[in-house]
């Protein structure tokens, strides 16, 4: 009975082996049909972004559990050993020997013991292989057909959005990716301005309420790249304000005040301090010091011959002089005082006590038509004088000091610490000069900002100085400077025109006119000597007027539609008859016959 055993197991193995490739290709073909409704649903209702993560791992898994599932129904319909005996013998017509074997193994019948041997007889010349082969299923080109419809599908029907689900994904991608790069762009702009500032040595940056994580607006700002925007406007603009407010403090003003003064240096005469004498009345100090420093290296290697030396010596006793009567010059301060609005007396007055701070402000305050705030802007301005007049007088002492040291053997120690004392003034104002022009720099790049920030808004936010409520509706007045322009509604600054928010469309129709306008002969107000044959006659000229202006009227006409199209050519003969007959009678002289050739002259 073992041969019949040994026969029965291997046929029962090919036999499952063939039920679950059958089995396979049905479990199969199921998971495909899954995967093709899936992507049908996922283009349909354009869920890519749900799907696409998952796709792979998917149809992995799917075809694992296909399998599984293939196998475990293998294993719960596989035959038994009487039924796969059974099986052996139709195919291999054995007359069921090995299935009666099995069927009477434990029996002791004498013919019971027969059969069991006839059957391990016959079991012996079984071809296992070639009567239970390995058959691929029937079912074979559907799990094939399945796949290759899924791959038509994958790529051949496209996104349909049907409920526009995928369309608010875009949208929404586009708005992080928007809200990522405007965050960007606002950082990049704001280190550009703080490095500005630094430069100017202005410390004007300040904790922003939008960088406190708990401010009502910061939530807002996370999912909306135009409240980020209008925050940097609204930033942008309070730094511009006191950027303003800096340029107008008493440094800015000793800076302008000290320039102004040396725009009235005149040329010392000639010598090598001609271009030093240029650059401080252009107020130019940076570059004024470095003439300086190149000069006081000429006067110590004695490169200078002695009429230079002496040209020099010179110039400096010249610039000196200006210099001191800068200093003790009252009347442009006098001058500014009068522009802002008081009267000769008291801005005299004010300038001569400009050196006295504690003076000054008693002259202030018994003013009470000043408000505080001109009076604080008017002891800025007086004080920022008198400091520009304290560096024109020790401009002027060192160029004094530097004139008296010089000699024919070079320059003496005091001379020297005196150019010395002078290119250190003028380093300062040069640093002086160099932080209002950073401070102006970081101005215009804060506008600039503050205009591409306002043309990047979708819902208003506004431009320039004046700001946008951006809600669609007029903005609240606020206090601050209107003389600054804007394009935002509400707030200060000056309009630039534009409809207002709230304004509507209207209909409108036009009706066309004629004004009952007489016209009279008038006078005579110019006249011109035309050379050409004189004609002889009565005036044509108003008639040629008529015409001239009738024709322009008539071609209007035409223009704008107000002749009928089949009224043209009339119209247009009719005034080009007239013209010719006004170009007859207005001078223009007759075609003389051409004479012939047999005449004689």
């Amino acid at each position: 009975m073992d041969q019949v055993r040994r026969v029965v197991t291997r046929a029962g193995r090919r036999l499952m082996f063939n039920a679950f490739l059958q089995h396979a290709s049905i479990t199969l073909t199921g998971a495909m049909v899954l995967a093709i409704l899936a992507r049908l649903v996922e283009r349909v209702f354009s869920l890519e972004a749900v799907f696409s993560q998952y796709w792979m791992w998917s149809l992995i898994g799917a075809g694992v559990l296909a399998l599984v599932a293939a196998f475990a129904w293998t294993v719960a319909t596989r035959k038994q050993a009487v039924a796969v005996a059974t099986e052996v013998d139709e195919r291999a017509n054995l007359r069921e020997a090995l299935s009666t074997a099995l069927y009477v193994e434990k029996s002791q019948d004498p013919w019971a013991n027969a059969m069991r041997e006839t059957a391990t007889t016959v079991a012996a010349g079984v071809n296992v292989s070639g009567t239970v082969p390995v058959e691929a299923p029937r079912a074979w080109p559907v799990p094939l057909a399945t796949i290759i419809a899924l791959l038509v599908l994958w790529y051949a029907v496209p996104s349909l959005d049907v409920l526009g689900h995928q369309k608010v994904r875009t949208a929404q991608k586009e708005k992080e990716k928007e809200i990522v790069q405007v965050k960007a762009e606002v950082a990049a702009n704001e280190q550009k301005i703080k490095e500005m500032l630094q430069k100017a040595n202005a410390n004007l940056l300040e904790e922003k309420p939008s960088d406190n994580p708990n401010a009502p607006d910061q939530k807002v700002q996370e999912n909306d790249p135009d409240a980020i925007r209008r925050a940097a406007i609204k930033d942008l603009t309070r730094l511009t304000d006191k950027i303003e407010e800096a340029k107008k403090s008493e440094k800015a003003m000793e800076s302008e005040a000290l320039k102004e003064a040396m725009e009235q240096l005149k040329q010392p005469g000639p010598g090598p301090m001609d271009e030093l004498s240029k650059q401080l009345s252009k107020g130019d100090f940076g570059a004024a010091k470095a003439t300086l420093e190149q000069l006081s290296k000429q006067v110590q290697d004695g490169s200078l011959s002695q009429q230079q030396k002496e040209e020099a010596k010179k110039q400096a006793e010249n610039l000196s002089k200006q210099l001191d009567n800068l200093a003790k010059q009252q009347n442009q301060l006098s001058k500014k005082l009068q522009d802002q609005g008081l009267d000769k007396q008291s801005a005299q007055d004010l300038a001569k006590k400009a050196s006295d701070p504690a003076a000054l402000k008693d002259a202030l305050d018994k003013m009470p038509q000043l408000s505080d705030a001109q009076k604080d802007a008017l002891m800025k301005m007086a004080q920022a004088a008198s400091k520009s007049s304290e560096s024109c007088s020790n401009m002027s002492e060192a160029m004094s000091k530097m004139a008296q040291g010089m000699s024919q053997q070079g320059m003496q120690k005091d001379s020297m610490q005196a150019m010395q004392d002078l290119a250190n003034q003028l380093s300062e104002s040069e640093m002086m000069q160099s932080d209002m022009e950073n401070l102006q720099a970081a101005m215009e790049e804060a506008k600039d900002q503050l205009a591409k920030l306002g043309g990047q808004c979708k819902k208003g936010g506004g431009q320039g100085e004046g700001e946008n409520e951006g809600s669609g509706k007029l903005g609240q007045w606020r206090e601050g400077d209107s003389g600054k322009m804007g394009k935002g509604s509400g707030g200060p600054g000056k309009s630039q025109g534009g409809m207002s928010p709230e304004a509507q469309a209207s209909d409108y129709t036009f009706e066309k006119k004629k004004a009952d306008v007489k016209t009279t002969a008038g006078p005579v107000i110019s006249s011109r000597l035309v050379q050409g044959d004189q004609i002889k006659g009565e005036s044509v000229a108003e008639f040629s007027d008529a015409v001239e202006q009738g024709e322009k009227t008539a071609a209007e006409g035409i223009d704008s539609v107000r002749i009928p199209r089949e009224m043209e050519g009339a119209v247009k003969t009719y005034f080009g008859n007239l013209k010719k007959k006004a170009d007859q009678a207005g001078g223009k002289p007759a075609d003389k016959p051409e004479p012939k050739k047999d005449d004689k002259k």
